[in-house]
């Protein structure tokens, strides 16, 4: 839970950055664009895919941000 924590004003940020002229009215029309429910479709970590977070859920609810695991079965292939 820590490392979402940081989603939210880190997700603000780059919002900021990205408008250039920081138009907080731009901001908080695309902070609103993302609200709601959204499946993770690829991950890469240091430049690698990671298959295991594919599948997750990011809810993004007013100003709080709730990441879901995809519940992943190991196979040992012993059985």
């Amino acid at each position: 839970m820590l490392r979402i924590r940081w989603a939210a004003p880190v997700l603000a940020m780059a919002l900021l950055a990205a408008n250039g002229d920081g138009d907080r009215s731009v901001v908080i029309s695309d902070w609103n664009r993302i609200q709601g429910r959204w499946t993770v479709l690829s991950v890469h970590r240091d430049g690698e895919y990671d298959a295991l977070q594919v599948g997750a859920h990011m809810t993004f609810a007013g100003d709080e941000v709730a990441f879901k695991q995809q519940v992943a079965q190991i196979m040992d292939g012993t059985s």
